[in-house]
């Protein structure tokens, strides 16, 4: 078991004070599932690495529980009529660990030499970003090639963190509290027992097990915040380039019918989510279409599909092997693990469960593409344009985490991505998110399973906690009633 020990100031941020008078000085122990890969937020969004980058960084913007946007870093911004400048004015009160001051240059560098070229979300949409003008430290002009409609959802922390242009040195101290502790623990179970015990502070969806979240709820005196996140769907994924049998649609569109997703929620998951038919959850409303092609439940007829595909079962019962890559230690594609693993034997399928350590999961799915089929949940961000056209466009195919893992490519849905992204109302944007949906439920590169309900805990002596739609922001605000 390791912990990491922060010691945090990264800004002087200001605190919203609430009817009780924060306590300063304190200690708050969140458990995680295994150590951060990286501490560069400007390269991955990956979960371990987010709950020790977001007590450290910060973006342009925060977003509170509605998806509304609120000044972080830029105290106000404008956007022109066409929707191709947003001018950000900067906070003149925040200076870096080592003392100096943030400003428009440390914007410049994020958006135009990191974001586009490593983030696994911002690539796609910072690479939109033809300049980033300084005219003076505390203005920063941002200006586009086209339009994109939600650019100021971006500038928040998970998709819009801000990196001081020079070398980062030192250790930072946030507001109130003295220490974060970060307590690596792989197992479970023994993150359930040890915040039971008081060992643990703070447990987020990404750490609780599912089965286990009922009861954790029921214990007098938390801080509990259900649906917090931001919608994500929990989906399995084809490697459609390297495994023969996954490049035949019908052998993917068995393997769809093969799935009783509501079993898998009930089920597995004890009913916290909903079965999904889209890779737009129904809780992004506005872009979700509900009328895409849907693959029900259906034994017979992925048996059927099989057969016709040239994979019937042979003497030992088994039609094929495939390689099924995932993370023991997540929560939201565990138990999917196991229950779609089980379902695909009784098809014939021979789904040769291979669990992995997070890091060399990362390595062997996202870098090394070693795998037949892989379920993981990913985030939407709140916005297709954001969080779900990384997983299917073209440009994002690339050894990263949280990318094109599929590899699937089709240019007509490349360009309805971006049509939907330049739109600048909802409205508009969904008439081309629409088709879109439609497309991937045709071609099945991957298998939408279910909306991922999260449930986040804390004790009750954590105050001014789950704040915001992504768990990694506002810790700066986070303070302890006993001040220890």
């Amino acid at each position: 078991m390791l912990r990491f020990v922060l010691g945090l100031m990264l800004l002087a941020v200001p605190v919203v004070v609430e009817a009780q008078t924060p306590v300063r000085g304190g200690t708050v122990v969140q458990a995680i599932a295994a150590d951060p890969p990286t501490m560069n937020p400007g390269t991955t969004t990956d979960t371990q690495a987010w709950a020790l980058m977001g007590k450290l960084f910060n973006g342009l913007t925060h977003l509170d529980n509605d998806y509304r946007s609120h000044p972080d870093l830029a105290e106000s911004w404008t956007v022109s009529a066409d929707g191709l400048t947003y001018t950000f004015k900067l906070r003149r009160d925040v200076k870096w660990h080592d003392g100096k001051p943030f400003t428009s240059e440390d914007v410049k560098y994020s958006y135009t030499e990191v974001l586009p070229k490593y983030h696994p979300v911002g690539r796609l949409s910072y690479s939109l970003v033809t300049a980033v003008e300084t005219p003076d430290p505390y203005t920063a002009v941002v200006k586009f090639k086209a339009p994109f409609g939600p650019f100021v959802f971006m500038t928040a922390l998970n998709t819009g963190p801000i990196l001081p242009r020079h070398l980062l040195a030192g250790q930072d101290f946030m507001t109130y509290l003295d220490r974060v502790i970060l307590r690596v623990m792989p197992n479970p179970a023994s993150r359930v027992l040890a915040f039971e015990k008081g060992e643990v502070d703070v447990l987020y969806t990404f750490f609780l097990p599912v089965e286990q979240a009922g009861r954790l709820k029921a214990m007098p005196g938390l801080v509990v915040k259900d649906f917090m996140l931001f919608p994500e769907v929990v989906t399995l994924f084809f490697n459609i380039k390297d495994s023969k049998p996954l490049e035949d649609i019908r052998v993917r569109q068995a393997i769809a019918h093969a799935i009783d997703k509501k079993f898998l929620v009930e089920k597995g998951y004890f009913g916290q989510g909903r079965p999904a038919i889209s890779p737009i959850p129904s809780n992004l409303a506005w872009a979700h279409n509900p009328k895409v092609p849907v693959y029900a439940y259906d034994p017979v007829g992925a048996a059927a599909l099989l057969d016709e595909a040239g994979y019937p079962k042979g003497a030992n019962g088994e039609r094929m092997t495939l390689r099924f890559v995932y993370d023991p230690a997540n929560s939201a594609a565990n138990k999917a693990s196991e229950v779609v693993a089980q379902q695909l034997r009784a098809l014939g399928i021979n789904a040769k469960q291979v669990p992995l350590e997070r890091s060399l999961m990362l390595e062997k799915v996202y870098k090394n593409y070693d795998f037949d089929i892989h379920i993981h949940n990913y985030t939407t961000y709140g916005d297709p344009g954001v969080g779900v056209a990384r997983v299917y466009v073209c440009d994002n195919i690339r050894p990263a985490p949280f990318a094109n893992v599929s590899r699937y490519c089709n240019p007509k849905l490349d360009e309805l991505f971006r049509q939907g992204a330049s739109a600048t109302t909802q409205a508009e944007r969904a008439k081309y998110y629409y088709p879109a949906q439609e497309i991937l439920m045709r071609d099945l590169p991957a298998i939408p399973l279910f909306e991922y309900g999260d449930t986040n805990v804390a004790r009750g002596r954590v105050q001014n906690i789950f704040k915001s739609l992504s768990s990694h922001e506002r810790w700066d605000e986070v303070w302890v009633s006993d001040g220890k």
